[in-house]
């Protein structure tokens, strides 16, 4: 359900996967957008009955100071994940989650940790029933961009990688390491099988033994003499369940993260793209 002012009626949009999020796109759009996939039954307003978990609802605060609830009902024993999902999106909530039992006790409450970061908590309730998931902005804001995803499921093992940069040099001859940081998630212990992709041309890869630490792999790239730079990415695979995650690196002045990592061969590393001061 596209929204927004100037989206015309009859726009054709289409969308590129990327992991868990899609890009859509159409001749008659301004912009792209960035939505979330996700593999349970997703919708765009709360409905007045309790849901039962996996799902997850795209909808936004329309009053000034006003908190969601929705209704949700969970099982003794079973760990749900709370996420919302706002402004990594480009969105305006700085989400804060309370967990709420039928007597209106709060059980639980998080709210975004950085500036600009989005919030999630983990819960597994004491007892069947029926429970309430509120979500509000931390400032009370509310308007027509003051939209949010909120996620609701049982944990799912999983991984996420991370690099210190988003670029590279590599001299001929000398071999570069690249320490990626490996998070599992849920419990995840699956092997993780490392590459490269689209490396430039005479440049090889090798991936080194895990790190004392347990949590880092250094990749190492070599060359034997100077050559085109160029973009490339770090995967990883993991199989049962199967999973691809790319190594993310952080743009610290833009608040936010590429997977699109920059290598130089031969040559100096180009400065970071300085963001404009006001």
């Amino acid at each position: 359900s596209l929204q927004g002012w100037n989206i015309p009626a009859d726009a054709n949009s289409s969308s590129k996967m990327d992991d868990a999020s899609a890009i859509v796109h159409g001749p008659h759009l301004a912009n792209t957008a960035r939505l979330r996939i996700v593999d349970h039954p997703s919708r765009t307003s709360i409905p007045p009955e309790a849901l039962a978990p996996p799902f997850s609802i795209s909808t936004r605060l329309e009053k000034l100071g006003m908190a969601d609830s929705v209704r949700i009902l969970g099982k003794k024993g079973q760990s749900l994940n709370v996420r919302v999902d706002s402004r990594e999106l480009g969105l305006m909530v700085n989400p804060v989650i309370r967990v709420l039992d039928q007597a209106k006790m709060q059980l639980a409450r998080v709210e975004q940790g950085p500036l600009n970061k989005d919030a999630e908590l983990n819960f597994t309730p004491a007892a069947d029933g029926e429970y309430r998931i509120q979500v509000q902005d931390l400032h009370g804001g509310s308007g027509f961009r003051h939209a949010y995803h909120l996620r609701v499921a049982t944990p799912v093992p999983d991984f996420a990688l991370a690099v210190a940069s988003d670029r590279f040099a590599l001299a001929p001859g000398t071999p570069l390491d690249i320490p990626v940081s490996i998070t599992r998630i849920a419990g995840h212990s699956k092997e993780i099988a490392l590459a490269a992709e689209g490396l430039p041309e005479g440049v090889k890869l090798e991936v080194l033994p895990i790190a004392k630490d347990g949590k880092t792999v250094p990749l190492r790239l070599t060359a034997d003499k100077s050559g085109p730079s160029g973009s490339f990415r770090i995967v990883g695979k993991a199989k049962e369940p199967e999973l691809t995650r790319k190594a993310k690196a952080p743009l610290a002045d833009f608040e936010t993260t590429t997977t699109d990592l920059w290598l130089a061969v031969g040559g100096a590393v180009p400065p970071p793209i300085a963001k404009k001061k006001r």
